[in-house]
């Protein structure tokens, strides 16, 4: 319900970019991976479930949609860009530990915990 003069919230505006930074685990590497929250709709990670009978090339694909930044390394010195091609490179366990480490910060955000009072 809105108020006469209550601010007007868009699509667009729940939408805006809304980075957090996580460090996730794998084989005993701590790897930063900055990530789009706003990024991940609920036809994303229907895309995500889905991807187990699709394949492996649609999960990678939906990782680069939310990473916007991380500390991997083609070779030293020389980050690995964040494209379908270099995700597609990497091993499967690598791309479904860092969508276990968004889905995993999200669920313990208060925010997503939050019930409403409205009626």
């Amino acid at each position: 319900m809105r108020d006469g003069d209550a601010d007007v919230t868009t699509l667009d505006t729940l939408l805006a970019q809304d980075t957090h930074d996580i460090k996730v685990d794998y084989n005993g590497h701590a790897i930063l991976v900055t990530y789009d929250a706003a990024a991940l709709t609920p036809e994303l990670e229907a895309r995500i479930r889905a991807a187990g009978d699709e394949g492996t090339r649609e999960v990678a694909d939906m990782v680069v949609a939310l990473v916007h930044g991380w500390d991997l390394e083609e070779t030293e010195g020389v980050p690995l860009p964040i494209t379908s091609e270099s995700a597609s490179r990497l091993p499967v366990k690598f791309l479904a530990v860092v969508v276990a480490g968004i889905t995993k910060d999200l669920v313990g955000d208060p925010l997503l915990n939050a019930t409403s009072d409205a009626t």
